[in-house]
């Protein structure tokens, strides 16, 4: 039994030395890409810079936010889609991803298939507003004028799906 000891650290031994290669590997080793669909300059690229910032200091690693505005953030998560699946790759995005199946016969990714949700970054209220000119003061009263006088009445938004 004496030398079964012996034999048995010597094994155990070399199973924990065969077992180093396979520690897991530090991450990041390369930067990450923080994609954000829409153009430079806006609210998403405002929260993408910020949120790139403290990620970087937070992993100890570098993140690039690249803009890929259009199509109502459609080319951007496109991007993502075909990225690698490696975890150097992500993308802010919100009701866009939610909507772009909606609004297009057959958007070039499957916002459930494709994606993975990693965080609730933020929540933002939507606000409709009006020139206080404008004898309105509801939602109601804003349709009601627009059906009044068709074609009369201008507003801006982000883009298409935004």
């Amino acid at each position: 039994m004496t030398r079964r000891v012996p034999r048995l650290l010597l094994l155990a031994t070399a199973v924990l030395l065969l077992t180093l290669p396979a520690q897991a590997q530090s991450y990041p080793t390369r930067p990450i890409r923080l994609i954000s669909p829409f153009a430079a300059g806006g609210a998403n690229d405002v929260l993408a810079r910020a949120l790139g910032a403290k990620l970087a200091d937070r992993l100890g690693g570098t993140v690039v936010i690249e803009n890929r505005p259009g199509a109502g953030a459609v080319i951007g998560l496109t991007a993502l889609a075909r990225s690698a699946p490696d975890g150097y790759s992500l993308a802010l995005s919100g009701s866009t991803l939610a909507v772009s199946g909606a609004l297009y016969k057959k958007p070039p990714f499957d916002a459930l298939k494709d994606f993975a949700p990693v965080a609730l970054v933020t929540h933002y209220p939507f606000v409709l507003v009006v020139n206080a000119a404008l004898p309105v003061r509801s939602v109601p009263e804003l349709v009601a004028l627009a059906r009044q006088q068709p074609g009369k009445l201008l507003y801006a938004s982000p883009g298409v799906a935004s």
